[in-house]
């Protein structure tokens, strides 16, 4: 392998790996929207995912 098929190889990797994970966020982000529907406390939610309970609010309100 060629350092230029190399490195084509690895971009190719990395943007998998990104779309990947756009969309593990976006079913973390629909699940929190999903728990806070249902009643489950921001503070829980925040505890379990290791994130502050602002971002839960964040992620509620579709910011950022």
């Amino acid at each position: 392998m060629t350092d230029l098929n190399k490195v084509c190889s690895a971009a190719r990797i990395l943007t998998k790996a990104r779309a990947r994970t756009a969309e593990a966020e976006e079913f973390l982000h629909d699940a929190i929207r999903g728990a806070l529907a249902n009643g489950v406390r921001a503070a829980e939610i925040a505890e379990a995912v290791g994130i502050s309970r602002a971002r839960v609010y964040q992620i509620r309100d579709g910011k950022r």
